[in-house]
């Protein structure tokens, strides 16, 4: 199974909007259109029926008329705003449904037992929260692969060696670990996130130009990780265990948690 290619999604959610106008909505435009366009044939129509000569008509006649043309399109062009606002509302529920719609794919994706799946699962995930409006879709959507990276033996086969890297990692482990640190800003969040990997197995990790400043790393086992290049705080690594190498490298001093 392999995502949904974002590009026919995006075709399709504008061949729905465009499919869902309906008669009124079209003719209410087309109206307002053939109105402004006709503005001089409105005006002498108006003439003859009120039966006055251009020449001679009287500033009341002129007022009525002005008026007369006004309230047509301002009544027109208020028919025209409400119908675009119900579609937009109609729109925003059907992205909503969508986007809950592959949540829940990419979620089932998530527990597989083919680590290719998983795989997946997770750029779907990272999909919809690219292409997603609503800052609270972004965040479930973080949350849930920082639940997978802690709790990674919900979905694999731990038996089968085609699950694990060359550094000993689960693959989908160290995707959605690298997507978390490194390609966050993708995502333009309005406020920093706190990615939770508190207790996380992510020995043999590989984390290059990584910024892990807001990552809570508790208890996460970081031995024989390959730690380049990365960003963090005098705290990232506090509670955090790693080897006497791994801090040598990173400048850590009288660390407690060191492994040997």
């Amino acid at each position: 199974m392999t995502p949904q290619n974002p590009k026919k999604h995006v075709k399709r959610t504008i061949l729905n909007k465009i499919t869902s106008l309906k008669c009124c909505e079209c003719f209410s435009i087309l109206f307002f259109v053939g109105l402004i366009l006709t503005l001089c044939y409105w005006s002498e129509s108006i003439d003859c029926f009120m039966v006055v000569d251009p020449e001679t008509e009287p500033p009341q006649q002129t007022v009525i008329k002005s008026i007369a043309l006004s309230l047509t399109g301002s009544i027109v062009f208020i028919l025209i705003l409400w119908c675009w606002n119900k579609h937009g509302r109609k729109a925003t529920n059907s992205n909503k449904s969508s986007t809950s719609e592959q949540i829940e794919k990419a979620t089932s994706l998530l527990s597989d037992k083919d680590v290719s799946n998983r795989i997946a699962g997770i750029n779907m995930f990272w999909q919809v929260a690219r292409n997603s409006k609503y800052e609270i879709d972004k965040r479930k959507i973080l949350d849930m692969l920082c639940a997978f990276i802690r709790s990674p033996e919900m979905g694999p086969d731990l038996s089968d060696t085609e699950d694990i890297s060359i550094t000993g990692i689960l693959s989908d482990v160290q995707i959605a670990v690298s997507l978390l640190t490194q390609k966050i800003k993708e995502l333009k969040l309005k406020r920093d996130y706190r990615a939770d990997l508190t207790g996380a197995n992510l020995q043999g990790v590989i984390l290059m130009d990584a910024d892990l400043s807001n990552t809570i790393l508790e208890d996460v086992n970081l031995t024989d990780a390959i730690l380049i290049d990365i960003t963090f705080t005098c705290e990232t690594f506090t509670n955090t265990r790693l080897t006497l190498q791994q801090c040598k490298e990173l400048g850590i001093l009288n660390h407690k948690w060191i492994v040997e």
